[in-house]
């Protein structure tokens, strides 16, 4: 249950800092981004607005109710190449998604 907890603070922490970034989106994009059947939906959105409105509120579904996680993720790569593409100085996001994609890994398991 640590692990879950740990994982819902770091959903929060990856949250915040795509405010931070100015990368949070209002308002929702128009359904038709939402049907695409494209890995990460790269081709209606990009991934800071896939993380915002994709994967975050799914892992969240998920964490609340107590239904399993994913057996495993590798986001971070794709979080180390938008940082790059978008040029962005800091690397704060990616050091999440690698915590996160650490916490669903460890979850998977066990």
């Amino acid at each position: 249950m640590m692990i879950k907890t740990t994982l819902h603070n770091e959903l929060i922490a990856l949250e915040t800092e795509l405010k931070q970034l100015d990368y949070w989106q209002r308002p929702q994009p128009e359904s038709e981004a939402f049907m695409s059947e494209a890995p990460f939906a790269y081709d209606t959105m990009d991934f800071a607005h896939w993380l915002q409105w994709l994967f975050l509120p799914q892992m969240h579904a998920l964490l609340d109710g107590n239904y399993p996680l994913p057996p495993k993720s590798n986001i971070a790569p794709l979080a180390e190449e938008f940082v790059k593409q978008e040029q962005l100085t800091q690397q704060r996001l990616v050091s999440i998604l690698k915590k996160i994609d650490e916490l669903i890994n460890k979850l998977g398991e066990g």
